[in-house]
């Protein structure tokens, strides 16, 4: 079987994919595997390419095309792939690591091809409505499943949103699961005070305002780390929570560090890298009860109807005048968060990048011997 000692993997600057991609990069330089990661969309701010330059092997490459939830239209979307399988052929990669289906294209790749599908927009959408998808989401759907079926290997991070997947584009065989995992946080836990949320707020499944009408009703102080303006100019619109705008991952730590609660109610949740990062720091979690978040934190959490705003008040309200409890579910998710680990999710990405190789290659012997 061909071996792989140089990955090419793009990336986004604006979220969670970015600290998917540097823990997973860190892990592979650590086995010896050379990385070139490709960013789309905006730049990564000067935090990010100072976290990316600590990486030695980490050959960071800002390529500015766009990300599948920003492109216009399907032209867009096979020049973005189009330009990807140049920059992964010009820096001598053997295997291509793509952070969204989308940008896989239409035609099939000369190198073996991972993708690892974090989110969708089929999925995303109807988790928050009833009605048929728009056409703007609908093209970008089928571009989700061109890439999909392009793909030697599908990762992606929870058994719940595998389901969804199978749902949505139906029986995916080479799909598998890997769990995320994080680096434990050096930082040390403090006198916890307040209650903390963290993410895209202007995301509306993220359901950022029921917390916002909580913190209202609740009369507590609710601190909310994250953009409230997407890169296409949706904002969200927040009376009560006291934003912090975009922190560095230092100061994020911190914000973990002196929270009791961290509170996360989103309507759709593939994973929740926040959650993880919470739970490390022994915040006591108040989670919405969806399936995925009860898969990874099903008994060290409280979880809440994420439409019922009296719910989610009462449950702060307890909390924050429960100090022994808060520590008790605090301690739990910590235990929890120790399961999800870079080097489980090394093992596992490994495991998908060997089969991708094997089905690459086989893919190709057998189209040589149709051609003979």
């Amino acid at each position: 079987m061909k071996s792989f000692r140089h990955v090419f993997m793009s990336t986004d600057a604006a979220g969670g994919v970015w600290t998917y991609a540097l823990d997973l990069v860190r892990a592979l330089a650590a086995h010896g595997i050379n990385v070139t990661l490709g960013v789309l969309g905006p730049s990564p701010s000067l935090a990010q390419q100072r976290e990316a330059a600590a990486v030695a092997s980490l050959d960071l490459q800002i390529i500015g095309l766009p990300l599948d939830w920003t492109a216009t239209d399907l032209n867009q979307l096979d020049e973005v792939s189009s330009g990807l399988q140049q920059i992964a052929s010009a820096c001598g990669a053997d295997l291509v690591h793509l952070n969204a289906p989308a940008h896989s294209g239409r035609r099939s790749w000369k190198l073996p091809l991972v993708v690892t599908c974090h989110s969708c927009v089929a999925t995303w959408w109807r988790a928050q409505s009833k009605h048929d998808l728009p056409p703007d989401l609908q093209w970008r759907r089928n571009c989700t499943e061109a890439g999909l079926r392009l793909a030697d290997k599908v990762i992606v991070p929870s058994y719940g949103f595998a389901h969804m997947l199978q749902q949505e584009y139906g029986l995916q065989p080479h799909l598998t699961v890997v769990l995320n995992g994080r680096i434990e946080p050096e930082s040390s836990r403090r006198q916890p005070s307040h209650i903390l949320i963290a993410g895209r707020l202007w995301d509306r499944a993220k359901n950022v305002t029921i917390i916002d009408e909580a913190a209202d009703r609740a009369h507590l102080l609710v601190r909310a780390a994250g953009p409230v303006a997407s890169p296409n100019g949706e904002h969200a619109q927040l009376h009560h929570l006291t934003t912090l705008g975009v922190l560095s991952p230092a100061q994020l730590s911190e914000e973990y560090a002196d929270a009791k609660i961290f509170v996360s109610v989103p309507l759709y949740e593939p994973f929740g890298l926040s959650v993880l990062e919470a739970a490390q720091h022994g915040c006591a979690l108040v989670l919405s009860n969806i399936s995925t978040l009860r898969e990874l934190w099903s008994d060290a959490a409280v979880f809440v109807d994420p439409h019922d705003a009296e719910q989610l008040t009462n449950c702060l309200q307890r909390l924050n005048r429960d100090a022994d409890l808060c520590r008790s579910l605090g301690r739990r998710a910590a235990e929890i968060a120790r399961r999800y680990t870079p080097e489980r999710m090394l093992v596992g990405t490994l495991r998908a990048y060997n089969d991708a190789v094997a089905s690459h290659f086989s893919s190709m012997s057998e189209h040589c011997g149709d051609v003979r």
